[in-house]
């Protein structure tokens, strides 16, 4: 059989829309355009030479019905393949088969009624509708801004990574992809910038498999600008010093000015001449303080490292430049003085006193111990949650913005406290995460906890408050899983409905849909639902067939 277009992977789009096109899907390739009127042309046919005619059949019934469209006579010596005026008035899926008549009278078969088309053109003229795109500063630095984005589009045949949102600091002259995803998202983003930018613009693209495309107007974020850091100039230590010393208050500031300075007195270095010099006293020993007393006024004694003068025992010294109470200062009568001098004085230091008290302490015995006033130990009470909250009176989570500095520590903080059944609280620290990077995970944790806790009104109410674009599809499957047992059926295709038909979850969305017609008397859909279900080979397969007699 010939190609037509270029293959595409075929993709089923699990909407209740287009849940016909769903159930009849033939096995053939998928092409999708968005032209209505276009020219197919013949491929890998070999020598143009040897074609006679080509026919191009065409259904819209999936091969229960074939049509003759277009019928081309190719002449003699033609070497170009002949195209096919391919031309509708709505979009929509079209069966097409192309056959070719050889001059040498061989022909390839016709398709017969019921024989399924080996090519789906998929006809897809609509672009992708933006129904929101949000982008909100969080923060900037010198080198990067982070941006906070939101967006939510909708489209029939998606490609794989739809969404493209795209950042501009030089006014909207150039634009770069910054993150790419799925038709509903909501992320922070990381996006370099100058010191020097005023303005960040963002825009969101989005593309489809037929290849339309649409851009939302751009959002502009006002950036403030960043002044670059200056080196600190060197600074001489000379000069430090000197502007610090010419801030420091004078005598006369601090009430010192007519103080009078302290006298100085030369003392002779200890020597053989001398031996009372090496033997007295040190200044500031207990034996100079012991000797220190007034007596009646006395000539001044002066002491040189030449001359030196030792006072008589009946005569005391006087020294009148030492004044003692308003009197100068007379020596005592000279004594011999003690083998060892006395030991100095310590000021400002607790070692001594500490040394004593810990020699103390080391010879102390140690008391028994009294069994009446000893401290038993006892066994920590076992926790028990804080709060105990019935199915259904969960209030609904608030819609005030709060910032998570560390999003995978919150994460795991409320799955410790839902291990230690804690619900309610760890109810509350998921929800403190729905405006984090985190926020599907943790909402997708929160319900499935809730309902495994046997409260699903209260998981119907975290779905219900939740921002739309945190619910991901395994939420909608809950959502509507939860729904059937409360017998209302009836907003079950509604919870579901936005599940992606290229996910894991489209199989399942299609069940409970299913389900929710039979619930409400809709046997015919039901019914229908179920035999394009039961012709797979996964779990889902299993339960249709069991459905199908029912």
């Amino acid at each position: 059989m010939r190609h037509i277009l270029r293959p595409v992977a075929l993709s089923i789009t699990c909407m209740v829309a287009a849940l016909a096109v769903a159930v009849d899907a033939p096995s053939g390739q998928v092409l999708y355009t968005n032209k209505r009127q276009q020219a197919l042309p013949l491929s890998n046919v070999g020598d143009p030479l040897t074609v006679a005619k080509a026919r191009l059949f065409v259904t819209v019934d999936n091969g229960k019905t074939w049509t003759v469209a277009h019928e081309l006579l190719v002449p003699a010596g033609t070497k170009d393949l002949p195209k096919f005026p391919f031309s509708v008035d709505r979009d929509g899926a079209f069966g097409i088969m192309p056959c070719i008549t050889y001059r040498s009278g061989q022909s390839e078969p016709e398709p017969k009624p019921g024989q399924a088309p080996p090519y789906l053109l998929l006809v897809d003229s609509l672009a992708p509708v933006i129904a929101r795109f949000d982008a909100t500063l969080m923060g900037r630095a010198a080198s990067k801004a982070v941006v906070r984005l939101s967006w939510s589009v909708t489209d029939a045949n998606p490609e794989k990574e739809p969404i493209a949102i795209e950042a501009s600091s030089d006014g909207g002259a150039r634009f770069t992809t910054i993150q790419r995803g799925e038709l509903d998202g909501a992320v922070e983003v990381t996006v370099p910038v100058t010191a020097d930018t005023h303005d960040l613009q963002l825009r969101l693209v989005a593309n489809d498999r037929a290849r339309n495309v649409t851009i939302s107007p751009s959002r502009n974020l006002s950036l403030v600008p960043v002044e670059p850091v200056k080196a600190a100039a060197a600074i001489d230590p000379k000069e430090m010093l000197a502007k610090a010393a010419a801030t420091l208050p004078t005598l006369a500031e601090i009430g010192a000015g007519d103080a009078k300075p302290l006298p100085t007195t030369t003392i002779a270095r200890p020597s053989q001449d001398n031996p009372a010099a090496a033997t007295a006293p040190k200044a500031g020993s207990a034996a100079a303080i012991e000797n220190f007393a007034p007596t009646a006024a006395a000539e001044p004694v002066h002491v040189s490292q030449t001359e030196t003068t030792t006072p008589s025992a009946a005569q005391p010294s006087e020294r009148a430049d030492v004044v003692v109470n308003g009197k100068p200062y007379v020596a005592p009568q000279a004594t011999t003085p003690a083998a060892t001098s006395a030991p100095e004085i310590i000021t400002a230091d607790n070692a001594v006193d500490q040394a004593y008290y810990d020699a103390l302490a080391a010879t102390r015995p140690a008391s028994p111990i009294n069994s009446k006033t000893a401290v038993r130990k006892t066994a920590p009470e076992p926790l028990v949650p804080t709060r105990q909250s019935g199915d259904g009176l969960r209030p609904p989570s608030s819609s005030i913005a709060v910032v998570v500095k560390d999003a995978v520590k919150t994460l795991r903080d409320a799955r410790m406290l839902a291990a230690t059944d804690f619900i309610d609280d760890a109810c509350d620290v998921y929800e403190r995460l729905q405006f984090s990077s985190l926020s599907k995970t943790a909402l997708m944790e929160e319900v499935q906890l809730l309902i495994s806790k046997a409260r699903p009104r209260d998981a119907l109410t975290a779905i219900a408050s939740a921002p739309a674009e945190i619910t991901s599809d395994p939420v909608r499957i809950e959502h509507g899983r939860v729904l059937l047992p409360f017998e209302r059926p009836g907003e079950v295709e509604a919870a579901v409905a936005g599940v992606s038909g290229k996910g894991d979850e489209a199989r399942p969305a299609l069940m409970l849909i299913a389900k929710a017609y039979r619930a409400l008397g809709k046997t015919a859909e039901s019914q229908r639902a179920f035999a394009w279900l039961a012709r797979g080979t996964d779990a889902i397969a299993t339960e249709a067939r069991a459905l199908v007699g029912r």
